[in-house]
């Protein structure tokens, strides 16, 4: 079966308005899409945002007490917000990151190691020193 000129140029024509039915269909759906903005690349909003990384990332929410002793890394509630108290009243610790939050992480921990030669808070350093008496906050929401 043999096919005519004009056979071929319809078929040609047809395929030619396939093509660019599909090439506007791409372009529609590719300017519905909002494009993600690349924010750790400084542009005319300001200042370029680093990436956190997600151990850095802390809830508005206080951590559910475990305060029990030793006080420890990992430790969260009352007690490891009077130690924080304590050490900077004290002894001049600095909480540039966190700040006083009743969690015991890496900045708790290298403040007690530094101010106090230990990794634990044991019941009887919690007493001698008197870390109960330094006031805690209540968070709310």
């Amino acid at each position: 079966m043999a096919m005519t000129q004009k056979q071929l140029l319809f078929i040609m024509a047809g395929l030619a308005i396939l093509a660019a039915g599909w090439i506007y269909y791409k372009k529609r759906k590719a300017a519905a899409q909002p494009m993600a903005k690349d924010l750790t690349r400084s542009n005319d909003l300001g200042p370029a945002i680093e990436p956190v990384p997600m151990d850095q990332i802390r809830s508005n929410e206080p951590a559910p007490a475990n305060d029990k002793f030793p006080l420890k890394q990992g430790s969260t509630g009352k007690r490891v917000e009077q130690l924080q108290q304590f050490l900077q009243s004290r002894k001049g610790a600095k909480f540039p990151k966190f700040g006083i939050d009743g969690v015991f992480g890496q900045e708790t921990l290298e403040n007690v190691q530094k101010l106090l030669g230990i990794s634990e808070v044991t019941e009887p350093i919690f007493k001698t020193n008197r870390i109960s008496d330094f006031k805690t906050y209540v968070y709310k929401s």
